[in-house]
């Protein structure tokens, strides 16, 4: 027979506590925007409709791919500073997207996926939003967007801190 421990309802208490009541269907569902000042509240780009029917905001868009070394740079030095997140977390919806990735993306009911044509892989969403610079494109890559899913312009390339501030204020709505 198995002795009864004075303590087991006090753990059960704590288990149930501490693991939301015993009920995952109890708990709400986390927020998809989550709340932390100390960085970029990045969303997926699935989520977007949603968010824009509940709260409309402009999307700033940061496309990016593996082993760019000012695509680094940005996320470290211009993304990383405390007004910029202040800034992109108030105002803007941000993705944070590898313009490589094989993700199928629905904006408006339209499919973007990755095309891979000759061993050169681009994202259609990368192919629609970034406009080429000179005729190249250039890492990473800024693109804004309306409440519509619009673009409304993009900028090529490592943006500072100063002059992402500047282009962030002047696209806020």
């Amino acid at each position: 027979m198995l002795e009864k421990n004075p303590l087991s309802p006090f753990i059960v208490f704590c288990f149930f506590i501490l693991n939301g009541c015993g009920s995952g269907s109890l708990q709400a569902e986390e927020p998809v925007v989550k709340k932390n000042p100390t960085e970029i509240n990045y969303i997926n780009f699935n989520k977007i409709n949603s968010l824009i029917e509940k709260e409309p905001r402009n999307i700033v868009v940061i496309f990016h791919r593996q082993g760019c070394d000012f695509c680094g740079k940005m996320k470290e030095e211009t993304l990383a500073d405390s007004l910029v997140i202040q800034m992109v977390n108030s105002h803007y919806y941000a993705v944070l997207f590898d313009a490589f990735s094989n993700e199928e993306v629905v904006l408006n009911g339209k499919r973007y996926i990755n095309d891979t044509v000759e061993n050169y892989s681009y994202h259609q969403l990368h192919q629609t939003f970034v406009d080429p610079y000179k005729e190249n494109y250039y890492w990473p890559s800024i693109v804004f967007l309306n409440s519509n899913l619009e673009k409304i312009t993009s900028y090529p390339g490592f943006q500072p801190k100063d002059r992402f501030l500047r282009i962030l204020d002047s696209h806020r709505k």
